[in-house]
């Protein structure tokens, strides 16, 4: 038989491609994320709603703080009739939206800001009426 004998008839317009390894990785690469976004929405719909107790221990307050704070609508809750439950990942975002003041390692201090290593020994010398032991 010829080669021309073996070829494949052409395909039609609209076939999908055929697969190799190359295109099979391009798709894992592409589906992934769609995956994954997937899964966390379902997860996430799948934790229960927290009570106040629960989200006061989450939270490091007492609950009736928690329930002043979803009262005034403070912190983010879910109102099902008389009763109000939060959403254990909707308080960990508010929580860490609330953090205020320099935490560690989040940001280089600017060199502006920075003291010399040697800042205030002179004036330290200088109100203890010393001039450096020669008196």
């Amino acid at each position: 038989m010829s080669p021309a004998s073996r070829a494949e008839p052409p395909r039609p317009p609209g076939a999908p491609p055929e697969r190799t390894s190359s295109n099979v990785e391009a798709m894992a690469a592409e589906l992934a994320p769609l995956i994954a976004a997937h899964l966390v929405a379902v997860t996430r719909e799948a934790e229960p709603l927290i009570d106040a107790e629960a989200a006061g221990v989450l939270l490091g307050v007492p609950a009736t703080w928690v329930r002043a704070q979803a009262r005034a609508g403070a912190i983010p809750h879910v109102r099902l009739g008389h009763y109000v439950r939060f959403d254990r990942a909707e308080l960990l975002e508010w929580r860490a939206a609330q953090a205020s003041g320099a935490r560690t390692g989040t940001r280089p201090v600017p060199e502006s800001s920075k003291m010399p290593m040697n800042a205030g020994r002179a004036t330290a010398a200088a109100s203890r009426g010393t001039n450096g032991g020669t008196g």
